[in-house]
């Protein structure tokens, strides 16, 4: 518990136990001493009484550095009364508006893992983070050799560097998915593990989850059954991490797939990609959906069961989840009536038409699309030669004109649609070619 009152501590009484979990660079300790030597202690550290009685600090090691350094005797502080493992954890809340580096995360986390005792999902519990984020973390110094972390110990933190470009995938190109752990309290049945299936198209990130008791090979498949069915059709490359149902094991950089969803992946026509090991960022879209669901959908909610539990999510990912789509995404197969009749225009985010490729992924219908580009049907004229308006091609009056760009001749032919075969089924059926009508209405 925290005090509003500071108070004079003695600058040798402060312990810095806590010191190596942070990094000190000599540029920001030059800006510290600068700071001090011109305004004097703006901010009071932060301590507390350890196990012994004696003084540890939780923040404020940069100020206590410069503080020996010019010889000052006493420092404000504010005293907190904490235990190890709650002093570190107020170590990481303290410091969350600057941020603490994936390197000083890794080391808050493994001390709480290690020195005190606790699991995962308890230090995520703690932290406010996923336990996915802390097995990263944890990863992360436990392979990193120690006497590379001790050189970086010496040099400066470094700045912030912008996020990196992803690759840039096409309509109905590449998914992701993963399964996250979730414990659920049940009103009217006993708490158990949930087991949420989350599988995201990269393009349009249109999301689709499923609520499973386990997370092995059967309900990997009846998940992607299902939102294969939700979409209309399923992206051509889905990433997967190392689990045991997509890849069995590894042989240096080469994954080894499981035969039997390698079959499962052959039937319904997509290829498995499996993430490098030890790379979450390779698959950000996915982990950022479970953050949504966490976020959105368990939040403020209670469920008598699984089942309840299962309508719920339905409900929320048609009338929540689906906003910010567009009509055109809104609609199961992504299209406003049938595919062939209303094939999408082109001049919206998606290009040709198709239940198993870019139809899924087309975030407008023929109704809604607002683009600019070159468009394959003309959207508001009558004949390939007039406008709705009523004047003749290049005497438009509509603004923008626009049919302007609409060849005066209905001679030429559209950029043929991919669309279902006449014996295709729901699932697995493969795709032909049928070009479209060039007449306008």
């Amino acid at each position: 518990m925290s005090t509003t009152d500071t108070s004079g501590v003695g600058v040798a009484a402060l312990g810095e136990r806590l010191a190596p979990l942070r990094l000190r660079g000599p540029e920001s300790l030059r800006a510290m001493q600068h700071s001090m030597l011109r305004h004097g202690q703006l901010t009071a550290v932060t301590a507390f009484a350890d196990a012994s009685g004696a003084l540890q600090l939780v923040d404020g090691f940069k100020r206590l550095h410069v503080a020996r350094e010019l010889g000052w005797t006493e420092l404000r502080a504010y005293m907190l009364a904490l235990t190890d493992a709650q002093a570190k954890v107020a170590l990481h809340t303290l410091n969350k508006q600057a941020g603490l580096c994936e390197l000083e995360e890794a080391w808050l986390v493994r001390s709480l893992y290690r020195d005190d005792g606790l699991t995962q999902p308890q230090i995520g519990q703690l932290l406010g983070r996923h336990k996915s984020w802390v097995c990263r973390r944890l990863m992360l110094v436990e392979l990193l050799d120690e006497v590379l972390q001790g050189d970086v110990r010496l040099r400066p933190k470094s700045r912030p560097e912008p996020s990196r470009p992803t690759t840039v995938h096409g309509p109905a190109e590449m998914a992701e998915n993963d399964w996250s752990p979730h414990t659920i309290k049940f009103t009217h049945a006993p708490a158990a593990v949930v087991q949420v299936f989350a599988y995201v198209l990269i393009y349009s990130t249109r999301k689709h989850f499923a609520l499973y008791e386990r997370s092995d090979l059967h309900a990997l498949m009846e998940g992607h059954v299902e939102t294969f069915e939700h979409f209309g059709g399923a992206a051509h490359k889905c990433k997967y991490d190392s689990q045991k149902a997509v890849v069995l094991g590894w042989e240096g950089n080469q994954p080894i797939y499981n035969p039997r969803f390698l079959s499962f992946s052959v039937h319904y026509d997509m290829r498995p990609v499996a993430c490098r090991r030890f790379k979450p960022n390779d698959k950000p879209r996915v982990e950022r959906a479970f953050w949504e669901f966490e976020r959105s959908f368990l939040n403020g909610r209670s469920f008598r069961d699984l089942e309840d539990m299962r309508a719920q999510l339905r409900w929320w990912q048609d009338n929540v989840a689906i906003r910010g789509l567009g009509d055109g995404a809104r609609n199961g197969r992504g299209w406003s009536s049938s595919p062939r009749s209303s094939p999408c225009c082109g001049r919206c985010r998606g290009t040709a038409m198709t239940p198993r490729g870019s139809s899924i992924d087309c975030a407008a219908s023929m109704a809604t699309c607002r683009g600019t580009a070159t468009v394959t049907r003309c959207p508001t004229s009558t004949s390939p030669t007039s406008c709705r308006c009523g004047s003749r091609h290049g005497s438009c009056s509509c603004t923008p004109p626009i049919c302007a760009a609409w060849p005066a001749t209905s001679s030429r032919r559209a950029a043929p649609v991919r669309t279902w075969g006449a014996s295709d089924t729901t699932h697995g059926g493969r795709e032909s070619e049928a070009p479209t009508s060039t007449s306008c209405g």
